[in-house]
């Protein structure tokens, strides 16, 4: 990434229990602004930076940077701060990407969680990380148009260095756009795929005149991630109708489809990285205050009901929804099984995972556009993006420093200060993005409109969940 940004701080609107009459403000919160920031892609693209990122930060209370001058300035956190002010109880969020194609509604509470959006036991860490066991595919109902094989399950796709892995550390990333997996895995997945590596972007194009294509990602065919959760294995299964994303001009010359596996080296400060490809069918859950991490399935577009519940400050699980339904009965109306005599053949020239250009090269590629919102709201490097526009590939860079720790006082208000960012960019994942800490004690939970008032849970305490809805 290389061009110009500058700090500001701004101020926050919280509406109580999503009452307008009842506002609570956020001071002094960190934004970092875009002034021409470019990001350069290994094949030559480039696009320049303008959605926003809206940081998660439970790590510190506090931002700092240095402004041209040599100054030292700095913002405060927004999840902090919520808490500091008891608009929240607990410095925690919970959080379903969703997606804009099929269509399935965003869900970021803070201070709490929609428990509708976790419809299986979570999965709990005591680190940023969680341990992923191994990779399947899977028809849940229907035929199978997989390549390569007549079985409506594929085991053991989870491959380091040529060979099966009986287990990978893996940080889930809202931050970043895809998968980021061992090659060895990106290509065992995509020997069953009518997909082609391409170099230029580091991911695999949909080949969208192979019958297989369509029947996949209109069908109950998954991706399925199983994990360890204290001695038992949890499987959260992503539908390939999210894992059919696009590249979208001025990137490509015309609407070009892909599949958001995207090659990766791990090491002990880069982990292997589930971005926002992948939390599009998963629920994410952080309790800065007890240090616990939660992952479980998120439905598909047959929701249910909307049950916001509190985080409290020293709360180490959380509940899932009752009665939750099978992930594959939140997508009955959407996907439909296929027949039989409608399954493609396999194909042993598809699904190879050969590098192919597919027409796309440096000279025919610029940019991206992807929205107006031009603000990014950051905390101590830690970016979480929650635009949920699925359709587009808008890989941000991030540092090592973890996301939620520490609790250093502050209460400033400074005025814009100009910084110069430059370097190198790779659109790929970077060190921990995670923090850990002992954060202060207890408020009560709420919830936090951003484009319309939502009706809030009855609570005895002070504040309550506070949920922030997007608009598409």
């Amino acid at each position: 990434m290389e061009g110009y940004a500058f700090y500001s701080q701004n101020r926050f609107t919280i509406h109580r229990n999503g009452d307008l009459d009842q506002p609570g403000f956020l001071d002094g919160l960190a934004v970092l602004v875009s002034n021409n920031l470019t990001v350069n892609f290994p094949g030559g693209a480039a696009y320049t930076v303008d959605v926003g990122l809206f940081s998660l930060i439970g790590s510190q209370d506090e931002v700092r940077w240095t402004g041209t001058n040599g100054s030292n300035s700095f913002g405060n956190a927004s999840l902090s701060t919520a808490y500091n002010k008891d608009y929240i109880p607990s410095i925690s969020f919970g959080l379903h990407i969703g997606s804009v194609e099929p269509e399935i509604e965003g869900s970021l509470i803070l201070g709490g969680y929609d428990s509708s959006r976790c419809i299986t036991e979570p999965i709990v860490s005591d680190t940023t990380s969680f341990n992923l066991l191994d990779i399947s595919l899977n028809v849940s109902r229907g035929a199978s148009a997989f390549l390569k094989t007549t079985a409506k399950e594929v085991n053991g796709l989870l491959k380091v260095n040529g060979a099966s892995s009986s287990g990978v550390k893996i940080l889930p990333e809202p931050g970043l756009p895809y998968m980021y997996l061992p090659r060895d895995t990106c290509d065992a997945i995509a020997a069953h795929l009518p997909v082609s590596y391409n170099a230029d972007f580091n991911i695999y194009l949909w080949d969208t005149d192979s019958p297989a294509y369509s029947d996949i990602v209109s069908s109950p065919h998954a991706l399925a991630f199983s994990f360890e959760n204290d001695g038992t294995t949890e499987t959260i299964n992503v539908p390939f109708a999210l894992l059919n994303l696009t590249l979208d001009s001025p990137l490509t010359a015309g609407p070009t489809p892909y599949f958001p596996c995207s090659p990766w080296t791990a090491t002990s400060d880069v982990p292997y990285t589930l971005g926002r490809a992948f939390l599009q069918a998963a629920f994410l859950s952080h309790n800065a205050n007890t240090n616990k991490h939660f992952l479980a399935q998120a439905p598909g577009p047959d929701l249910l009901a909307k049950n916001v519940k509190r985080i409290g400050s020293t709360d180490t699980t959380l509940a899932g929804a009752v009665n939750a339904p099978d992930w594959d009965s939140t997508w009955e109306r959407t996907l439909k099984a296929l027949s039989s005599n409608s399954t493609s053949a396999p194909d042993p020239n598809s699904g190879s995972g050969q590098d192919s250009s597919s027409g796309i090269s440096g000279g025919a590629i610029a940019g991206i556009v992807i929205g107006v919102v031009i603000v990014i709201a950051v905390a101590a490097g830690a970016y979480w993006f929650l635009a949920r526009r699925r359709r587009q590939a808008n890989p941000p860079a991030y540092d090592n420093t973890p996301s939620w720790a520490q609790k250093p006082p502050v209460n400033t208000m400074e005025m814009p200060t100009a910084a110069q960012v430059q370097g190198p960019y790779d659109p790929s994942p970077a060190k921990g993005y995670y923090g850990h800490n002992q954060a202060q004690p207890a408020h009560e939970a709420r919830e936090m409109p951003a484009t319309q008032p939502i009706p809030e849970l009855e609570s005895d305490s002070r504040s309550r969940a506070v949920e922030l809805s997007t608009e598409r």
